[in-house]
């Protein structure tokens, strides 16, 4: 069975992300084992630059060092996400800042450059319409996926939710669509 990681990154657990990514995993059936990742849950430390990463491969903090077995053995990783200040929100991007332990892994051990290649799904929502927005946060995202071996493979969002509460058909058929392709 497939692997498939999603960082969750919404303080909402019924809000609009949460109803994006619950679709997304309903039309894929029993096609992966999921890991969940909710950043609000999980009071992630600040990266400080410390450096012990580039010394070690290591990082000082032990808070997310179940997410890194997770991510170097899955098939797909799902960035599921509010865009706030067109951006993420501040504990999805201390996650991301963390990140820099991968670039150090990627740089310095043969084996982290050689984990499986991964497709990545981004799901976003925004009160706004967002379609501006998407350029900002696949440049951050293209910052830090290829050192996890993943690129943008999928992209939905569910814009203008301060005045549409009901997902679109568009965007119910674009995420099955994702699903019967992954």
């Amino acid at each position: 069975m497939k692997r498939m990681v999603i960082l969750f990154g919404s303080p909402h657990e019924n809000g609009y992300t949460k109803k994006l990514t619950d679709l997304l995993i309903e039309n894929l059936k029993t096609k992966f084992s999921v890991a969940y990742f909710n950043a609000y849950k999980r009071n992630i430390h600040p990266c400080v630059d410390c450096s012990v990463c580039k010394g070690t491969s290591q990082c000082a903090f032990t808070d997310i060092l179940d997410l890194t077995a997770d991510l170097a053995g899955c098939d797909v990783i799902v960035i599921a996400s509010p865009i706030y200040n067109l951006s993420f929100p501040a504990p999805l991007k201390a996650l991301f800042d963390r990140f820099q332990l991968y670039y150090n892994l990627h740089e310095k051990n043969e084996k982290w450059r050689n984990i499986n290649k991964k497709e990545t799904v981004v799901l976003l929502t925004s009160g706004r319409q967002a379609n501006s927005y998407l350029d900002v946060i696949n440049k951050q995202l293209n910052c830090i996926l290829p050192y996890l071996n993943a690129n943008i493979t999928f992209e939905v969002i569910w814009d203008n939710t301060d005045n549409v509460t009901q997902m679109g058909e568009s965007v119910v058929n674009e995420v099955k669509k994702i699903a019967s392709l992954l």
